[in-house]
């Protein structure tokens, strides 16, 4: 079981991993096309604020997405240990009962 939860958690450092690639590649599209529409119509030149808080927000909101998971995962390795720890117990209390 504990080996399924350490298979679990690796697949969720790619997992980051993967996600931020993905966020790099959408912001410099994204940034792309705001710099044609910036030159294009100088009137929305806001959008560079715009787009500048949502690049500064959403990697905050993938790590922190992160940290969640991460703690209930650690959470969910200490509930197994206590629960094969409490097993091993009732085993050997089992095992000394019996004549």
């Amino acid at each position: 079981m504990l080996e399924e939860l350490s298979d679990i958690k690796e697949e969720h450092k790619g997992f980051l991993r993967r996600r931020i690639i993905l966020w790099v590649v959408r912001w410099i599209i994204g940034f792309a096309i705001v710099a044609v529409v910036v030159r294009h119509y100088p009137n929305l030149f806001w959008l560079w604020y715009v787009a500048g808080a949502i690049f500064l927000v959403t990697p905050i909101t993938a790590l922190l997405a992160q940290r969640f998971v991460a703690g209930k995962l650690g959470e969910l390795e200490k509930n197994i240990e206590n629960l094969n720890q409490q097993l091993a117990a009732d085993t050997d209390e089992q095992a000394n009962r019996q004549p």
